[in-house]
């Protein structure tokens, strides 16, 4: 799924490795994406296309350190971050999001909106419980 979703993006196939972490913690999905970019490719400009794409996502958020899912708990909101090692040619991206809000109920919500007409963001929590 998600590499049909980058491929019109890229322009050409897409190959990524997706790991989720599960670890005990209450609630939170923190993933690890992997993926080859092409050559010469810089992190500036992984962020800006992420800019670009995302500029008008209330939910979807960049920060410049890796996640935190205490940062996102209570919240409908994704954060991402990007780290390319040059040597390998490796893009890694992080993404936190709250499991029990992001991952059901909120997304429920932020579809039937968008169904409806409605602001996606109608009645879905902005900001998390935690700094």
């Amino acid at each position: 799924e998600m590499e049909r979703a980058l491929e019109p993006i890229a322009g050409s196939g897409v190959s990524i490795v997706f790991t989720p972490h599960l670890v005990p913690m209450q609630r939170g999905i923190l993933s690890t994406i992997y993926a080859t970019p092409t050559r010469g490719t810089t992190v500036d400009d992984v962020y800006g296309a992420f800019d670009d794409m995302y500029h008008d996502a209330g939910f979807v958020h960049r920060v410049d350190a890796p996640p935190h899912t205490r940062w996102v708990v209570g919240s409908n909101n994704l954060l991402a971050s990007f780290h390319l090692d040059e040597e390998s040619n490796t893009l890694v991206a992080l993404s936190a999001i709250d499991n029990l809000v992001k991952g059901a109920a909120g997304q429920a919500v932020q579809c039937a909106n968008i169904m409806f007409g409605l602001d996606e963001m109608l009645g879905l929590p902005r900001e998390g419980w935690m700094p």
